[in-house]
């Protein structure tokens, strides 16, 4: 199935999705079925998860191909109007991810290429370790952040849109899909 892909014979492919669109549900939803045909997965996906009446913000992700879920937000307490990242838990879970990571992997999955990786962080290394294995990558970028990931990525990158991206998988769903396609774009790896 991997091979359905519209990786374009690029090493990473880019979800890209604009403000208000919501890919974790679909990229949560591959990656089930993808381990449902026997494929070996790396990386993570969020999941959804109840907020706690202490913590208004729950953020989870869940580790590939464990199944294990970390929590990566900030507990801001009742009062809290929003959720912030957590960056020491968000490093922890891309710690344990790249320890699952190897040669015999099939698809590492990140379910951003955010804030945090567009300032140079993040799970940047866990995609150029993918790379240097042979691993093809599929990340969801905000389109936000996505001068930032053609810088990272280059031409190493291929780019679908979500509403494009979904409608190509059988029974996936997003919420409030972007109209917004787009382009490889060549450039890059740094």
């Amino acid at each position: 199935m991997i091979d359905q892909l519209p990786f374009a014979g690029r090493s990473i492919l880019a979800i890209v999705y604009g403000a208000g669109d919501q890919p974790d549900g679909m990229l949560a939803a591959l990656a089930d079925q993808l381990q449902g045909l026997g494929l070996h997965l790396s990386g993570l996906v969020q999941r959804t998860a109840d907020a706690m009446p202490e913590n208004r913000c729950n953020m989870l992700v869940e580790l590939l191909p464990r199944g294990e879920r970390m929590p990566i937000s900030e507990n801001r307490g009742p009062g809290a109007r929003g959720c912030r990242l957590d960056q020491g838990l968000l490093v922890e879970a891309l710690s344990a991810a790249e320890a699952g990571l190897d040669a015999g992997t099939d698809l590492l999955i990140l379910n951003r290429f955010g804030k945090v990786e567009a300032e140079g962080g993040g799970g940047r290394s866990l995609i150029v370790r993918a790379v240097e294995l042979g691993v093809p990558v599929l990340v969801a970028v905000p389109w936000r952040n996505i001068a930032a990931f053609r810088a990272f990525a280059g031409d190493l990158a291929a780019e679908v849109g979500l509403l494009e991206f979904a409608a190509g998988l059988p029974g996936a769903t997003c919420s409030q899909p972007s109209d917004r396609e787009t382009t490889p774009n060549p450039g890059s790896f740094a």
